[in-house]
């Protein structure tokens, strides 16, 4: 398996085209989520810190609890914000998918904003209460807990899909600003009126709630049928556990990635990362032992594996001595000195003469016979074409085309065909639906359908023998050029469409 990275030398994919992608806030709609997401977080978050100041000194002051018991108080307060995360996410993603996203969030805000102006009379009047604070707090963490999704659901939305990656780091900057400035104001303003700080908090999910009205609407995605909340919430569940990506899970044949798996990973980076002044024998054995290998075996292991590369000779000389070609078979032999499991390779064939990647080229292919996975990326596509099975080309950092080897080439093929015959074949050229792109005598190379191609083989026939005829198949750097012009032209036109 193979991700094709742009080969050395060729600009296909028209890089400066990423550069001038525009900011997400030149995008009157992000511009006012941006304030819409930071306004809410800036709000909730001082909100959050005075009701933990005013449930402690309300426990000490007005129920007499001492120092351990008011603190015991305030993990319950958590408690109570986190038991409606935990019990109503599947509810709120729900709702994020089958009612208006906007919607959702205002409606969030609203309640917010209910509990801002109760908690601020209650202050007034210094009516606070333990059973309140505690109530208001958990009314708080259903708001937030539908506030999340329906807001995560708005940035992919409202800007074209190369801006997305920006969109969504400058949304994260906006949550995390705002977590920093909102304790700061709250304690400030609670400490010039404790009242204020819930007007401040109300001023500012009321802006908030304004600013994401005046996005344009994002509706959820359709359904054909609609089946019972119930279900709908157990299959969100079930997918998220089936797809344990979204977990942050990875795993290997279905189980998840230990530390005793990763024993069995091998990963050649792309930047060197062995040590310049250790003998590369040492460093090999050295290196086999960190993954639990007995010190003969890891010996036996690096002399095989020098040996098979050409650098048997030199086992006993310093990395730094050797050439860069050479230094790039020793990082390839570090990742196999354990003999994984796993082989992942970053431009494993860099810097390599053409004697030296047909060696590398033959361990690897060994490997993989035995069933080891093989990932790697290259720049070299002639030998990616020679090595691997499934290849996955990768243009605009989306994988914009996919599969096995000879399946992307019948797939891109075209309509060209290659006709070899024993008599002169210029008579092609007057055939009704052919386009001749070379011709020499008795070879020939034309662009026709199917069904033409396939009279001007019977007329070949007709009149002598064939000694070939076929599709043309694309190379994978043909195949490469037309995909990454394809994808940066639909880039383009999304853009310009915006």
């Amino acid at each position: 398996m193979a991700t094709i990275l742009p080969p050395d030398g060729e600009e296909p994919v028209m890089p400066e085209i990423a550069t001038k992608a525009p900011s997400p806030l030149s995008f009157p709609d992000y511009r006012y989520f941006w304030v819409a997401r930071f306004t809410a977080v800036l709000a909730t978050i001082a909100m959050v810190v005075v009701i933990g100041y005013q449930l402690y000194d309300t426990a000490r002051t007005d129920y007499g609890m001492s120092i351990k018991e008011a603190s015991f108080q305030l993990g319950l307060l958590g408690l109570f914000q986190f038991v409606p995360l935990a019990i109503l996410t599947p509810v709120a993603g729900w709702a994020a998918d089958r009612f208006e996203r906007r919607s959702v969030a205002i409606f969030s805000n609203l309640i917010d904003i209910v509990i801002a102006a109760t908690l601020g009379w209650f202050t007034w009047t210094d009516g606070l209460t333990l059973p309140l604070l505690f109530g208001l707090a958990a009314l708080h963490g259903v708001a937030r807990v539908f506030s999340g999704p329906a807001m995560s659901a708005i940035a992919p939305n409202i800007v074209p899909p190369a801006v997305l990656p920006r969109a969504i780091a400058m949304s994260s900057i906006a949550w995390q600003s705002a977590s920093v400035v909102g304790p700061a104001a709250g304690g400030l303003i609670y400490a010039a009126h404790p009242t204020s700080v819930y007007i401040f908090a109300a001023a500012m999910l009321a802006l908030s709630a304004f600013t994401i009205s005046r996005v344009r609407p994002v509706l959820p995605p359709p359904a054909e049928v609609r089946r019972h909340p119930l279900r709908e919430m157990a299959d969100g569940l079930k997918f998220v556990w089936m797809e344990r990506f979204l977990l942050g899970t990875i795993t290997l044949d279905g189980d998840p990635v230990n530390q005793s798996v990763l024993h069995g990973f091998g990963y050649m980076p792309e930047e060197r990362g062995l040590y310049p002044k250790m003998e590369i024998g040492d460093q090999l054995a050295y290196l086999a032992r960190l993954h639990g290998i007995d010190k003969a075996a890891a010996r036996r292991r690096a002399d095989v594996l020098l040996d098979r590369l050409g650098l048997g000779a030199r086992r006993n000389d310093k990395l730094e001595a050797l050439s860069l070609g050479n230094q790039q078979r020793v990082q390839i032999a570090a990742a196999l000195v354990h003999e994984p499991d796993v082989l992942i390779l970053d431009e494993p064939f860099s810097g390599l003469d053409p004697l030296a990647v047909d060696e590398v080229v033959t361990v690897i292919s060994e490997h993989a016979a035995r069933g080891v996975p093989v990932l790697f990326s290259s720049h070299q596509l002639e030998v990616v074409e020679r090595l691997c099975d499934d290849l996955v080309i990768i243009a605009e950092g989306r994988v914009a085309a996919s599969g096995e080897r000879d399946e992307l080439r019948a797939r891109y093929s075209g309509n060209r065909w290659s006709l070899q015959a024993s008599a002169d074949l210029g008579w092609v050229r007057e055939h009704t639906g052919v386009d001749v792109a070379e011709l020499a005598g008795t070879s020939l190379l034309f662009d026709a359908d199917a069904k033409t191609a396939d009279a001007v083989l019977r007329a070949a026939l007709d009149l002598g023998a064939v000694v070939a005829f076929g599709p043309v198949r694309p190379t994978l750097g043909e195949i490469f050029r037309d995909v990454v012009t394809d994808s940066t032209n639909d880039e383009q036109e999304k853009e310009a469409a915006a």
